[in-house]
């Protein structure tokens, strides 16, 4: 399979400078904050026939695809893409694109509020040959595929123990911040509430980790649901805990030295990995009441 050239790609920067150049006051085709441009590559997409000014349904999703984690150290970025299939209709393919290789471009826009020790950076990839037997999965798009019943049990434990880790981090801090005033009873009330919702973030997380089964277990649906339920309650755990600890240093958590604002960015990531908590609801509310999950 090859992956489309975007013979687009000048429409598609003309469009970009269009829409964002002038959010920092001042237009010289240079787009200097990119997270805060919203604009839509499917404002491009082909009315009719396809020519060098828009572009195809692949290629708008192609377009939105340019985040990735671990890209400054990592060799292989495994991402996916969407065939329109003659027979099978709209087909997802995961796929693996060698970070070094000639098409793939990784740009040096990290700025964030957050996790930046994750590496994550924008990336472009143009013009890729991928072969048809490196295409690891075909799935239909829009719909639970057993490739989710299989990955959920292995990845999301080990994604959340980062933001567990993050919050056992923000407990050390706090209590040698509150080491001079443990004698006072709202810091003590404090710090029982931190070490009660890090102890949730804990449980949830061991249970996670039961669901992997050492790698040994049947991919079911009803296993991936209460993956995503734990995974909920890790995050919203972890996040009270770290609020907690934040309370626990007072004012000096104001202080970069103390290390607990750093953190209090850092944890802010769990909220946004899939299912985030709200779609996380409908989910396992439509497992429940025996309905396509998605």
């Amino acid at each position: 399979m090859e992956a489309q050239r975007f013979p687009a790609i000048p429409a598609i920067k003309d469009a970009a400078l269009a829409a964002c150049d002038a959010i920092d006051g001042v237009q010289d085709s240079v787009i200097e904050n990119p997270r805060r441009c919203n604009f839509d590559p499917a404002a491009l997409l082909c009315s009719g026939a396809d020519d060098l000014a828009c572009l195809t349904s692949p290629q708008v999703e192609a377009v939105k695809k340019i985040f990735a984690s671990g890209s400054p150290s990592g060799q292989l970025l495994v991402t996916t893409a969407v065939y329109d299939d003659p027979v099978a209709g709209a087909t997802v393919l995961h796929l693996p694109v060698p970070l070094d290789g000639p098409g793939v471009h990784i740009h040096d826009n990290w700025r964030t509020m957050g996790m930046r020790a994750t590496g994550s950076n924008d990336i472009t990839i143009e013009g890729v040959f991928v072969p048809d037997h490196s295409v690891g999965v075909r799935r239909p798009k829009g719909k639970w595929h057993e490739f989710f019943d299989v990955h959920s049990a292995v990845v999301w434990p080990l994604v959340m123990s980062v933001y567990v880790g993050v919050a056992e981090a923000a407990r050390l801090l706090a209590l040698s911040q509150a080491a001079k005033r443990r004698d006072d009873p709202i810091v003590q009330g404090l710090v029982g509430e931190m070490d009660t919702h890090l102890a949730g973030a804990q449980v949830a997380l061991r249970e996670m980790v039961a669901l992997g089964s050492d790698y040994d277990y049947q991919p079911r649906l009803e296993r991936s649901n209460k993956v995503f339920v734990y995974k909920t309650i890790v995050a919203r755990s972890a996040l009270c805990a770290v609020e907690r600890a934040l309370e626990v240093c007072g004012g000096a958590s104001f202080f970069r030295s103390a290390g607990i604002e750093r953190i209090l960015r850092d944890i802010q990531g769990v909220r946004f990995h899939p299912w985030q908590e709200r779609k996380q609801y409908v989910f396992s509310g439509r497992v429940a009441l025996g309905l396509e999950p998605v």
